[in-house]
Formats: C-alpha cells, sequence, structure tokens
C-alpha cells in the first residue's frame, strides 16, 4: 500500500511539473477576440476605441502599449487609391485570391490622399475576395530596416530611421500587430 502511494504522490508531482512546463512554453497568440481588444483598449486611454487608428493614438501605443495589437475596421480606411483591376496583375496569392502591396506611404498617397494613414501603416497587404471586396492582412507597425539596393529603399529607410526617432522621442517602444477587421468595398 505505501509502494502504491509513493507512485501515485510521484505521478501527481510529475503531471503537475508537466502542465506547468508545457503553459509557460505555450506560444502567445497573434490575435485577440473582439471582447478581449475592448479590455485592452480600456487600459489605453490613447486608444479611441473607434477601430480607427489615428497617427497620434499609433505614437503613443507604440510608446506605451506594451506590444499589444490593435483592431482596425479596414471599411474606415480611405483605399481609393485601389481599383479591382489593379488585382489582375497580383504581387502575391493569399489562400487562392489576388493580392496586392499597397503603398500608402508612397508620395503620391501623402500629398494626395490621407497623410496620416500613410505614416501609421506605410505599405499593407490588400487580398481581393470578390465582388468588390477587399480584406487586408495584419501588418506590425514597427521601425525595421529593410536595407534594399535601391534609391527608393534609401530613401525608405532613412524615413523610417526618423520616424523611429520621432515615435520613440527618447520613451523607447515596442513594435505592435495592426489587424484589420472587416472588409471594404473598392471601385
Amino acid at each position: 500500500m505505501r509502494r502504491e502511494r509513493q507512485g501515485a504522490a510521484t505521478g501527481l508531482a510529475v503531471s503537475a511539473l508537466n502542465h506547468v512546463a508545457h503553459r509557460m512554453s505555450e506560444p502567445k497568440r497573434q490575435s485577440i477576440s473582439q471582447s478581449e481588444a475592448t479590455l485592452k483598449c480600456e487600459r489605453c486611454w490613447w486608444l479611441d476605441n473607434d477601430e480607427y487608428l489615428t497617427f497620434e493614438e499609433a505614437i503613443w501605443h507604440y510608446r506605451l502599449g506594451n506590444g499589444e495589437p490593435v483592431n482596425v475596421k479596414l471599411s474606415k480606411m480611405d483605399l481609393s487609391i485601389l481599383k479591382v483591376s489593379d488585382f489582375d496583375n497580383p504581387d502575391f496569392i493569399h489562400q487562392g485570391n489576388p493580392g496586392r502591396y499597397v503603398r500608402l506611404s508612397s508620395i503620391n498617397s501623402l500629398v494626395s490622399g490621407n497623410r496620416s494613414e500613410g505614416l501609421v501603416y506605410g505599405t499593407i497587404e490588400v487580398v481581393y475576395i470578390g465582388g468588390n471586396k477587399v480584406m487586408a492582412l495584419p501588418n506590425e507597425y514597427d521601425f525595421n530596416m529593410n536595407w534594399e539596393q535601391s534609391i527608393r529603399g534609401f530613401s525608405r529607410d532613412i524615413a523610417t530611421f526618423y520616424g523611429g526617432l520621432y515615435n520613440s522621442m527618447g520613451m523607447g517602444g515596442q513594435s505592435y500587430w495592426i489587424q484589420f477587421i472587416g472588409t471594404a468595398t473598392i471601385k
């Protein structure tokens, strides 16, 4: 009987340690539910919780958001530069659908389009899903250098460098994911 108790106690201890070890090694989730996002945003006084990310909100979230993802409703963004015909020659295929890299930060977009969106999102990956509807893949708000050997790449890296300095302002910062919710209609 004594051996049985020792065996049961050992089994219980090994099981508990195994459970703890697996919980510690679980990867962090990239996606959070709508209710979790609302709870997290309640702690983020700089976010309006209107599912749209302004330039000022993006900066404050970089400085103080601890890498928490932000949800943005795609239909609230200005995607007027996109047309259905742009997807006839896609840059990539996502789950069988054509996709384009949309540079919201290009000179044309910054001058004639929504400058704030260009500064916040840079380039986003947009996927045409049919019926004049598009979706966007998650986008990381960061200041990573690409070191692309071209004039455009060089100018992008300079802008990224100064953007990183402006966003951190000596406070530091942490990159975070922008998760686009829903779809948008294009012409």
